[in-house]
């Protein structure tokens, strides 16, 4: 499987940007059930995890253009 692998062109297409992106991380109780909450920043969009009782609950991503929001 990995075979095919060193001869992955990742400069095709690929944006260089600063890593590691931002994050923040929260946790706590919500009715009872321990949820965590990440958020990864990015240049143009932030991805946020939602996790209840150890399992993903949600994944949404928020992007952004050149003017601002454009939607999730």
């Amino acid at each position: 499987m990995a075979e095919g692998l060193e001869n992955l062109n990742l400069a095709d297409g690929a944006e260089v940007g600063r890593f590691p992106a931002k994050s923040k991380q929260a946790a706590g109780l919500v009715n009872g059930t321990q949820t965590e909450v990440s958020s990864v920043f990015f240049a143009d969009k932030i991805l946020i995890t939602v996790s209840q009782g150890g399992r993903l609950a949600q994944w949404v991503c928020c992007e952004f253009d050149a003017v601002g929001y454009i939607g999730i």
